[in-house]
């Protein structure tokens, strides 16, 4: 913490655990070597299923405003980003033209 370093994955599971203990529907997005957090913004939103990997679903629902994503690694830049960056970091890492990227996106809500 000291040094404000982590991986992509420790600031993501951190910041989903933070938006779970808020009572934020938390979800982790998982592209080839990188990770994204994000959340429902409705109670009533999900995919169906705990884990997918439809990255048009993905694109769909944020483009809806159902949930939105973030990247968390920017909150290690001094200065760090406001968090519309953030976001819009993250939507930029899941356009189409890199779907191949894409792993899979874990609602941990519905997981549980």
């Amino acid at each position: 913490m000291d040094e404000r370093l982590a991986t992509c994955l420790d600031l993501t599971l951190l910041f989903a655990a933070c938006l779970e203990h808020m009572g934020i529907a938390p979800l982790i997005v998982l592209t080839k070597g990188h990770a994204l957090a994000g959340a429902w913004l409705s109670p009533h939103h999900d995919f169906g299923t705990s884990v997918t990997d439809d990255a048009p679903s993905l694109r769909n629902r944020l483009n809806l405003d159902d949930l939105l994503l973030f990247e968390t690694t920017l909150c290690c830049q001094s200065p760090a980003p406001g968090f519309r960056a953030a976001c819009q970091a993250a939507a930029d890492q899941l356009v189409p033209d890199r779907d191949e990227m894409f792993e899979l996106v874990i609602d941990i809500q519905r997981a549980r």
